[in-house]
């Protein structure tokens, strides 16, 4: 998934199943404004999935987490990505929860 602008997404900007959603590359979007009018709470990327590289992206003012590894997500990486803090009430920005995943590299502002 490569080059493309998602801004005002109601939900996650970009959602990786955890039976389908393994071995993709996610390089170069722009993810703006999730959870755009929702009542709960998304991520600009919610990765239940495996092998999942997320490279150059950037993310900013989602809702829950700029990037959400879940506790299903094994072996993703995620660097050289512009993460930005949620404008309201923050959960953070990247958030870590499965197993062997690599998490380096990203600029936070």
């Amino acid at each position: 998934i490569t080059g493309n602008t998602m801004r005002h997404v109601a939900k996650h900007g970009l959602k990786f199943a955890e039976t389908n959603g393994r071995d993709s590359t996610v390089t170069g979007n722009t993810i703006v404004d999730c959870d755009a009018g929702d009542t709960e709470t998304y991520s600009g990327i919610a990765v239940l999935g495996d092998r999942i590289a997320i490279v150059g992206n950037r993310i900013d003012n989602c809702d829950k987490y700029a990037v959400h590894l879940t506790a299903t997500s094994n072996k993703c990486i995620v660097t050289g990505n512009q993460l930005t803090v949620y404008a309201g009430t923050s959960l953070g920005v990247v958030q870590d929860d499965g197993a062997d995943n690599v998490v380096e590299h990203n600029v936070v502002a």
